[in-house]
């Protein structure tokens, strides 16, 4: 058994640096900006983890049928990978938004669910749409407020959305894949979009015209092309959950946990996303209190917030499970090496390193932001 457990340690450790001498995800046509599955693009997302990237780390580590957990999941990058590939894709977000886009990715379902909430949700706003209050929101936004983003007949259909989510939150894969969609039409710079000319990614203050952009024949064309993404026959089943990563029921059931939590100084997800958070349901008041439980708030004080999130992977991953972790560098903090300090009590180092990302582009314009490398660190489960 103890050589068996060498054996696999080696082979690990001869993967991780396999991958990082030919970072795979960088060649052709992996590195185009489009490549990957329909449902990549399921629905914008600021911090979405590239989708060759997550591709690269459930091939080269984890093997058909493991059970694979992402538990900040984000919008379902590494789940929908896992998902594909034929493991057991299990994705966990706290914020809404990234719930509905993960159970969308890792979950399958017949049309006519998908047919009957999207009848169900058209109903809802053709009843309500009247009896919306305009300037509810008058003072709410961060790159603009609401009301300059719709035309006042667009506005109405969106709040009676809204209302709906609220009303109805997501329980059902049919569900999950309607709400995505909504939420990715719901601001950008294409006819496709329900705001006036804006961002597809991050909701920029709107320019141009105000006009009538109707929200039921855009959530049906969106729709048609979400439901035409091919996805591989005999899928295993996937799982989504929005929970605190400590209340995870998982006890040794976990192979590899695939992770790419927020970076240090990183853009704030809750003021990149707001407009789409808002639509899942977060009031003006949350924007001020939910951000307190996540990781990207509890790191700015203190790495030590990331001690309880190592004994989690302990308690979740079988012997000898591997734990990987995409993070990014800063030139005032090595946050792998911040990382490593924290998991020694429960995890063996196997292998780490940094990949220069100073010359990326994000968006189509190059990144200003502080990360200077993306890193690498993968890590074993302590017997």
């Amino acid at each position: 058994m103890r050589t068996r457990t060498k054996e696999n340690q080696s082979n690990f450790k001869r993967a991780a640096v396999e991958f990082s001498q030919t970072l795979p995800y960088l060649q052709e046509p992996y590195s185009r900006r489009a490549w990957g599955n329909g449902l990549h693009s399921l629905c914008s997302y600021q911090g979405k983890l590239k989708p060759s990237i997550a591709h690269f780390l459930v091939k080269f580590f984890t093997n058909s049928g493991d059970r694979v957990l992402d538990p900040m999941s984000g919008c379902g990058t590494i789940p929908l990978e896992a998902f594909l590939q034929g493991r057991h894709a299990m994705g966990n977000d706290l914020q809404e938004l990234g719930y509905i886009l993960t159970r969308a990715k890792v979950q399958t379902g017949l049309e006519s669910e998908v047919a009957s909430v999207l009848k169900d949700i058209l109903q809802h706003i053709e009843k309500r749409k009247n009896k919306q209050n305009l300037s509810r929101y008058d003072t709410f936004g961060f790159n603009g407020k609401i009301p300059e983003y719709f035309d006042k007949m667009t506005l109405r259909e969106v709040l009676a959305a809204r209302e709906y989510l609220k009303l109805n939150p997501c329980r059902s894969w049919g569900q999950a894949i309607v709400y995505s969609s909504l939420l990715h039409i719901l601001h950008g710079n294409r006819p496709y979009a329900l705001s006036r000319r804006s961002h597809s990614v991050i909701p920029l203050k709107p320019s141009g015209e105000f006009a009538y952009r109707g929200l039921a024949p855009r959530l049906k064309a969106k729709m048609e092309r979400t439901l035409a993404c091919s996805i591989p026959e005999h899928m295993l089943a996937g799982t989504a959950t929005q929970l605190p990563f400590s209340e995870l029921p998982y006890d040794n059931e976990i192979d590899v946990v695939i992770t790419s939590p927020p970076f240090v100084a990183s853009t704030r997800f809750y003021v990149s996303n707001w407009m789409r958070l808002w639509l899942s349901g977060w009031e003006p008041q949350d924007f001020k209190t939910r951000p307190k439980q996540f990781l990207e708030y509890q790191q700015k004080k203190s790495m030590d917030a990331y001690i309880e999130f190592f004994n989690c992977c302990g308690r979740w991953l079988r012997p000898n499970g591997k734990l990987i972790m995409h993070v990014g560098k800063t030139k005032a903090c090595n946050m792998a090496e911040e990382l490593i300090m924290r998991a020694e009590d429960k995890f063996e180092l196997v292998y780490f390193f940094d990949e220069d990302v100073t010359s990326r582009e994000k968006f189509g314009i190059k990144d200003q932001g502080a990360t200077i490398s993306h890193q690498f660190v993968f890590f074993r489960l302590i017997e």
